[in-house]
């Protein structure tokens, strides 16, 4: 393995850093967008305010499996009650060109779309 890209300070440095995360009807929510900052980042909030959902839309964003998270059988099941479909968009640092943006969208049917 490869040691991060010298940076300065407040730039991302290590390839496949999370730059910025989109949720559309994911869950609780709506429309909501995260940027990250390239070192720690903290999410802080009571219960039931959606940190859990940022791990969950991470894993789902990037292949993972509705079994791993112990929280749904179904993708179906993160969608927010009531809309038809949802999207998570994960865009990762990369060092040499654009970073790399993953999309992945699904329907009530459990249609997914990348």
């Amino acid at each position: 393995m490869q040691p991060p890209v010298s940076s300065t300070p407040g730039e991302f440095s290590q390839p496949g850093s999370i730059v910025r995360l989109k949720f559309i009807n994911f869950m609780q929510y709506k429309d909501t967008a995260f940027n990250c900052g390239p070192n720690l980042n903290v999410i802080i909030g009571p219960n039931g305010s959606g940190k859990s959902t940022i791990v969950n839309g991470i894993c789902l964003g990037l292949a993972g499996k509705t079994s791993v998270l112990g929280r749904a059988s179904s993708i179906t099941d993160f969608i927010k009650v009531g809309e038809e479909s949802a999207e998570v968009e994960v865009e990762l640092f990369h060092p040499d060109n654009e970073n790399v943006v993953i999309c992945r969208k699904w329907d009530q049917s459990g249609k997914n779309l990348w």
